[in-house]
């Protein structure tokens, strides 16, 4: 996910992650500056459905939200 780095970010994604029964193994953020841009890559337990990639795009500062599989 990249996104604007500003307060709630993380709360918004963990809690889009809770409504949609999806466990968070490992959030690591990185950031450039203060306020400037963040990417963080988010480990997950279950896949995300359609609805819960909509919702993580729907957060007003996420830039780009992508699933990654390994």
């Amino acid at each position: 996910m990249i996104n604007k780095d500003v307060p709630g970010v993380i709360g918004r994604v963990g809690m889009i992650m809770a409504e949609h029964g999806i466990n968070i193994a490992e959030y690591n953020l990185a950031r450039t500056q203060s306020g400037g841009k963040a990417m963080a890559v988010i480990s997950i337990d279950s896949p995300p459905g359609d609805d819960a990639m909509s919702a993580l795009r729907f957060i007003k500062a996420a830039d780009e939200v992508k699933l990654v599989r390994l």
